[in-house]
């Protein structure tokens, strides 16, 4: 893998947010027959196996498969998409973006080449399906072929029906981001979010890994871009933080691979990052933080957050035409300089119906430490 450029073999689950049918897409990058190296499954809300196919490509046209992402459609469809290429060595310097149906009934997946940039390189991508627009929404990264620059995010609109690309966008820095941002706002998409009407939330953080003795990665700013149900810009915000994560090397849309997963509790790791939660037509960021970043949100000067004893959990609601915001402690201002409420906002959940979300909370009065499940009102 590490001499060929070859993918990690790896299983891949998505569930329908609006039914409870989900897929698991196994992907073999070593199996010898390369139209057997995606085998994509599907299950119905009573887990039982509703279909199973391979993701054929059309005379083994590719000999490299690079798994992007897929979208479950209620019991009907399940929508991959994929980057095929190929080498000098491998038989030219081909390559596409490649969409994959399974659809209910179907004994074989259909295969599309979408006709995307010839120029672009696919590396990672995160979809999600967009009942409003009957669309998948693509945030993907790419690189140009000529030279090894950084990446670059865009914003693609897929018709899985259509089985085309209606549009596709380079996603650029806000330029009043940039103005808020100390060194210019220079992070990467790690998710994306829907909201009911159909618009929909982009949020992008910084990323630093640093390797040595030992390895390390820093999450800084959070920029949170809203978009409408077409993909036309409304409104952006910038967050500050920075937290130190030890021993962890994290890429880009670890968020949206976090999601469905266990949380693996490591050296205080846990409660660092961010959670974003879409509540109706409110949205929040929420996150740990020490209080001596109350103000240093406009004013710079940032404390990074490297052991979290001394931190408490913050929230920001997404409204207002200021792009800095201001925040508040999600439970509630400590009575004490020793007491402290962390909180575990990776393992929460949002209730929809009734309003109501669910956290993880570490309280620690005076050294005398427990965790409760709270359940609080956005």
């Amino acid at each position: 893998m590490a001499f060929g450029d070859v993918p990690e073999p790896h299983f891949f689950v998505r569930k329908d947010p609006d039914s409870d049918n989900y897929a698991v897409v196994m992907f073999n990058s070593f199996e010898s027959e390369r139209s057997k190296r995606i085998e994509i499954v599907s299950y119905g809300s009573d887990n039982k196996e509703t279909n199973r196919a391979y993701y054929a490509s059309p005379e083994e046209k590719y000999k490299y498969m690079r798994y992007v992402d897929m979208a479950v459609i209620g019991s009907d469809k399940v929508c991959v998409l994929a980057y095929g290429y190929n080498t000098k060595s491998s038989g030219g310097k081909e390559s596409e973006l490649i969409l994959a149906n399974l659809d209910k009934g179907a004994k074989a997946v259909s295969f599309t080449e979408l006709g995307f940039s010839k120029d672009l390189i696919v590396y990672e991508g995160i979809t999600r399906y967009s009942p409003a627009i009957k669309s998948l929404i693509l945030v993907a990264l790419v690189k140009e072929k000529k030279g090894d620059r950084g990446y670059t995010p865009i914003l693609s609109f897929v018709n899985p029906f259509e089985k085309k690309i209606n549009r596709a966008d380079l996603i650029s820095p806000s330029p009043r981001l940039d103005q808020y941002s100390k060194k210019g706002f220079r992070g990467l998409p790690q998710n994306l979010y829907l909201n009911d009407d159909g618009t929909f939330s982009i949020v992008s953080e910084e990323m630093t890994v640093t390797s040595g003795r030992y390895i390390a990665t820093t999450l800084g700013d959070i920029a949170v871009v809203n978009y409408s149900k077409t993909g036309e810009f409304i409104n952006d915000y910038l967050i500050r933080k920075s937290h130190d994560l030890l021993n962890v090397y994290l890429n880009p849309f670890y968020q949206s691979l976090r999601e469905g997963t266990a949380q693996r509790l490591s050296g205080g790791n846990q409660f660092k990052s961010f959670a974003f939660l879409s509540a109706g037509p409110k949205s929040f960021v929420l996150f740990n933080d020490t209080e001596r970043n109350n103000d240093a949100q406009e004013k710079g000067g940032l404390v990074t957050i490297k052991g979290v004893s001394g931190s408490d959990g913050f929230y920001y609601p997404l409204k207002g035409p200021d792009p800095i915001l201001k925040r508040d402690y999600v439970f509630g201002n400590p009575a004490g300089k020793r007491d402290h409420d962390l909180g575990l906002f990776s393992i929460s959940d949002y209730d929809r119906k009734n309003n109501v979300y669910a956290t993880l909370k570490l309280e620690n009065q005076h050294g005398d430490k427990g965790v409760k499940v709270v359940w609080l009102q956005p």
